[in-house]
Formats: structure tokens, C-alpha cells, sequence
């Protein structure tokens, strides 16, 4: 596993981490990085089928490891449905509730988008793989528990 600066009980503070919107072609291309390595390399999917027509119209969040800049996860954010996929995150850095990190900050910019538009609520829809249905029930249910 790979050590972080500042790691305590193998676990990293959250401050180590930071989220940017990428709206900066560099960035996008960080986040098609990122999920390359997760869902071509490390799944086996066709990289053909990776970068789809929602991309050019969808919100792209990377997250940073703050102390060396390394792109470690990313999630997309489609907004004409409010649908959030293609969450990826490195699996070096999977045992630090990164993946929540990113559910949390997609939902609080769809509210916010849902506020600019004069709208009193969000609801978040979320296309997962099988495997990741039980994350994503958990991580629902702690943001929405936590407001």
C-alpha cells in the first residue's frame, strides 16, 4: 500500500485530499486518466466505450492528493438529469472513503445548480456497476442523514 504524508492509523485525513472542477482541458484529460486505469485497465472494459456523447456536456470533478498533485479519483456529473457516474477512484487510495468524498461534493453542486434554477430540491441519480450498489446505498444515506 502506498504511504501518504501525515497518514495516521492508515488512514488519510481528508485534508490531504482536495476536489477541483475540471473545466480545463488538462483536467479532463487527469480525469480520463483516472478512470482509464480504473475501468480499461484494472475492470477490462473496452476503452472504445469510456468516453461517451455525456462527456462534452457533463461536470468532471478530479480529486487531488494535495501533498503531490497526483489525480487519484474522478466523477462526472450529468446535469440535464442530475446523474453522477463514472466514479473512479485509484485503488491505492479505495480505504480512504475518497469515492464518499466526491458523492458529497457532486450533491452539494447539483443543489446548488437546483438553487441557481429557482428549484427547492436536488434529487442525484446514480448508474452504478452491480458491485457498487451497496457504496452508493451507503453513502446516500450518510449525506442524507447527515443535513
Amino acid at each position: 500500500m502506498r504511504q501518504l504524508a501525515g497518514m495516521a492509523n492508515d488512514r488519510a485525513p481528508s485534508t490531504e485530499f482536495h476536489i477541483i472542477h475540471a473545466t480545463k482541458p488538462e483536467d479532463f484529460k487527469r480525469c480520463m486518466d483516472v478512470r482509464l486505469k480504473v475501468f480499461v485497465d484494472e475492470q477490462g472494459y473496452d476503452p472504445k466505450i469510456e468516453q461517451d456523447e455525456y462527456d462534452h456536456t457533463s461536470a468532471h470533478f478530479l480529486l487531488v492528493h494535495t501533498p503531490t498533485s497526483e489525480a487519484v479519483g474522478n466523477v462526472r456529473f450529468y446535469p440535464p438529469s442530475n446523474k453522477l457516474g463514472r466514479l473512479a477512484v485509484l485503488p491505492a487510495f479505495r480505504s480512504y472513503k475518497l469515492g464518499a468524498k466526491l458523492v458529497d461534493h457532486v450533491t452539494l453542486y447539483a443543489i446548488e445548480q437546483a438553487r441557481q434554477r429557482g428549484e427547492k430540491e436536488a434529487v442525484v441519480m446514480c448508474h452504478s456497476q452491480a458491485h457498487a450498489i451497496g457504496f452508493y446505498e451507503k453513502v446516500f444515506l450518510t449525506f442524507l442523514g447527515s443535513n
